[in-house]
C-alpha cells in the first residue's frame, strides 16, 4: 500500500509532464507559424523603396515594415559585394557610396546610417 501511495505523485507528475509537452508543442507550432507569417511579409515587401517607387505595393517610408527595410539593405549589400556572372563585385568604397547615395530614396536613411556605422564599422 505504501508503494502505491509513494508512486502517486510520480504518476501525477508524469501525466502533467505529458500534458505540458503537448501544450509546449502546440505553442511552438503557433510561434513558428507567426514567425513564418511575419518573415513572409518582410520578404514580400523587401523590394519596396523608401521613396515609394518600389513594388509590389508601392509602399513608402515607414509604411514599409522595418524587417523588410533591413532585408532590402542587406540584400542589396550582398548583391553589390558578390561576384556575378555579368560583373565583378564592387569595391568597398563603391558599395559605401551607393548605400550613402541611396539613403532616403531606395533605403531607409536611419537604417543606412546604422548599417554603415555598426555593421560595416565605417563612419
Amino acid at each position: 500500500m505504501n508503494r502505491q501511495i509513494n508512486a502517486m505523485p510520480l504518476i501525477i507528475f508524469n501525466t502533467r509532464l505529458q500534458s505540458l509537452k503537448g501544450f509546449y508543442s502546440y505553442i511552438r507550432n503557433i510561434i513558428v507559424f507567426l514567425i513564418n507569417f511575419l518573415l513572409a511579409g518582410y520578404v514580400l515587401a523587401h523590394h519596396e523603396r523608401w521613396d515609394g517607387t518600389g513594388y509590389p505595393k508601392g509602399l513608402q517610408g515607414k509604411e514599409i515594415p522595418i524587417g523588410a527595410r533591413i532585408i532590402a539593405l542587406a540584400s542589396s549589400y550582398d548583391a553589390m559585394t558578390s561576384e556575378r556572372p555579368y560583373r565583378n563585385a564592387l569595391s568597398e568604397e563603391k558599395v559605401l557610396a551607393e548605400i550613402r547615395n541611396s539613403a532616403g530614396t531606395q533605403f531607409d536613411p536611419e537604417i543606412a546610417i546604422i548599417f554603415i556605422g555598426k555593421v560595416l564599422c565605417k563612419e
